[in-house]
């Protein structure tokens, strides 16, 4: 009878101490979680404007979808708007357009990124397909995007495929 009893006990010790024991010396690290703050869908340019112009940002949000005044936010911009944010209202965009209004002369592109869950930096200037520009030009010193137009409706848009999207 003391026999079982010292087996039950060295049992329920050990099951005991290993659990607790097993806690003080054994803490398994947990697993690195990567988390995005919760940003709305936001293309960011950040740029110098000789003249202020009206904005206008298209996006599809269907993988074949054409640019269309539908999916687009306009946004007055003035020379003292070097950093500008415009939020889309969607959830995913597949492309990407940047129009530079009427006439603006002469915009100096510093940095285009779009933020969502995911981040991309859109600075790769030779990757942009341009419409209605008289002049494009890479400062490969500190890879800066010169554009130069007076007509109506000049444009940049991504020419390669992507998918950005926030999570729910």
């Amino acid at each position: 009878m003391l026999k079982k009893i010292a087996v039950i006990l060295v049992l329920l010790l050990l099951s005991v101490g290993t659990g607790w024991f097993g806690y003080m010396w054994y803490s398994p690290e947990k697993p690195a979680q990567r988390t995005y703050p919760k940003v709305p869908l936001t293309v960011v340019v950040d740029w110098e404007l000789v003249k202020p112009f009206e904005l206008q940002i298209f996006y599809t949000i269907e993988q074949n979808e054409n640019f269309n005044q539908k999916h687009s936010i306009k946004k007055k911009v003035t020379p003292k708007d070097t950093h500008v944010e415009v939020v889309i209202p969607e959830q995913k965009i597949y492309k990407f357009r940047i129009d530079f209004g009427n006439n603006p002369e002469k915009v100096v592109v510093k940095n285009v990124e779009v933020i969502a869950d995911q981040y991309i930096n859109f600075n790769d200037w030779r990757n942009y397909a341009y419409r209605n520009i008289e002049k494009s030009k890479i400062n490969k010193d500190d890879n800066t995007l010169t554009v130069i137009s007076t007509h109506r409706d000049p444009y940049m848009f991504w020419n390669i495929p992507f998918v950005l999207y926030k999570n729910e």
